[in-house]
């Protein structure tokens, strides 16, 4: 019955179902470019501001001293007796408790990084040390982002260790592990959504779910900024550990036929483990880059330089987050200036604010009245 309908079907029809998959592939297309100009952007805004990887830096630095205090100290258990015993076995607990509770320093640099990309995205000069306090005053947000990312990554491991048996348990170990990848990657966007969402406006943790909803209108740039960084990440880790594996059977190996110690080896092994360690914090950067960037773009882009805001804020332009699809829709006509007003429009409506309170807002900032009440009546 189905091909006897298409066959029977008129030209008219036939000419929208051939628009309609071409506005699809135009759609697909512009989500791409735009999805790559935010990409762009996360590079060139860590460019511009050396301050931006201090907070890395500041990670990386004590996540190394913490592991070679617990790696150490192990090793000295076997070593050492008396007084020197005791030392390291404090000294190993004193570390495995900070690398558990490592999330929440983690988080604390991160916010830091939140708030100096934001503002040098806006194109504003800012510190390191204006970021740390601005860290500071979220106290209460970065500890409640730090533990559920202590206990949904537990949850998520939890899940995806199965039922820890075999046999027809298998099934219910498959789906088991598909649950912990999706809390996973689930909590991946929406932590590193919510951690600009709480540090820029001001906002609870609570508070800044609200704005979760933005994300439904912009899917394509946040699964990016999850599974591409992720995918390229992985990749860069794989290729690392790969050369210093190499580098420990070629060197370490040699080390030890020549000398019959196991020394090289090890020390090539912790190397190995301390280099992916720094891969994941720079990976885990230039997320924090671009969801800040992204939050931005998303639910304030009037806070973006007038010359890049449109770059970014590009597929914001109608009212339900996508592309116009056909020549039917008269917001296909919109002025390019309305069509920047409309997503700052639609955050203000948001926001309770009242058509009149909006349209004296904008105009105070210099915007034509006759541009705000088109932007005003189209994003209605």
């Amino acid at each position: 019955m189905e091909i006897v309908s298409f066959l029977y079907c008129d030209e008219s029809n036939i000419h929208v179902k051939v628009k309609d998959t071409m506005g699809f592939f135009d759609r697909l297309g512009d989500t791409f470019r735009d999805t790559i100009q935010l990409l762009k952007n996360t590079f060139v805004v860590i460019a511009k501001n050396p301050a931006i990887f201090r907070p890395t830096i500041s990670q990386i630095v004590i996540g190394i001293i913490l592991w070679i205090l617990a790696i150490s100290s192990f090793i000295a258990f076997f070593y050492t007796t008396g007084t020197s015993l005791v030392i390291a076995i404090l000294i190993f607990i004193f570390s495995v408790i900070l690398l558990i509770l490592f999330p929440f320093i983690k988080m604390y640099y991160r916010a830091a990084q939140c708030w100096i990309v934001y503002h040098t995205f806006r194109g504003e000069k800012i510190s390191y040390k204006e970021g740390l306090a601005r860290a500071k005053q979220n106290k209460k947000d970065i500890f409640i982002l730090g533990l559920l990312d202590i206990l949904l990554t537990a949850l998520s491991r939890k899940l995806k260790g199965g039922t820890g048996k075999g046999g027809l348990w298998a099934i219910l170990n498959m789906i088991m592990w598909i649950a912990g990848a999706a809390v996973a990657e689930a909590w991946d966007l929406v932590g590193h959504f919510l951690l600009p969402g709480s540090i820029i406006p001001e906002k609870t943790v609570g508070e800044a779910i609200s704005d979760i909803k933005n994300i439904k209108n912009n899917v394509p740039g946040a699964l990016v900024g999850v599974f591409g960084i992720d995918f390229a990440g992985d990749l860069i880790r794989r290729y690392i550990v790969g050369i210093v594996v190499l580098l420990i059977v070629g060197v370490g190996g040699g080390l030890y036929f020549a000398t019959h110690s196991l020394m090289a080896v090890a020390i090539g092994i912790i190397v190995a483990l301390i280099l992916y360690f720094v891969a994941g914090i720079f990976i885990d950067m230039v997320k924090t880059v671009y969801f800040t960037i992204f939050y931005t773009a998303v639910t304030m882009p009037e806070e973006i330089p007038e010359k890049e805001r449109e770059e970014v804020t590009h597929y914001l332009t109608s009212v339900s987050g996508g592309r116009i699809e056909t020549p039917r829709s008269p917001q296909q006509f919109i002025d390019p200036k309305v069509r920047q007003l409309i997503p700052i429009v639609q955050q203000y409506k948001s926001q309770g604010y009242t058509d009149d309170r909006i349209s004296s807002l904008l105009i105070e900032k210099g915007w034509p009245e006759d541009i705000v009440k088109k932007a005003i009546d189209t994003a209605e």
